[in-house]
């Protein structure tokens, strides 16, 4: 809450903030550890040079072996 209150938005209210908080924990987050559960998320970490993140998505993307099955 701290630091998202000083970013110094005008929607960054703490009211808002916690609204946008329990939203995620209501309805992201689960959704999230439902795929993540069945093994097609995957976590990234976003800190690093813009190559460095870029290289860790397309190492995850290159991993999955994704299949479109259509009938």
């Amino acid at each position: 809450l701290k630091r998202l209150s000083t970013r110094g938005r005008q929607d960054d209210e703490l009211e808002t903030i916690r609204k946008r908080l329990r939203i995620y924990h209501d309805t992201t987050e689960p959704l999230a550890e439902y795929y993540r559960g069945k093994g097609i998320l995957v976590d990234i970490i976003g800190v690093g040079t813009i190559e460095d993140i870029t290289r860790r998505i397309i190492t995850a993307i290159e991993s999955k072996s994704v299949i479109v099955s259509k009938g």
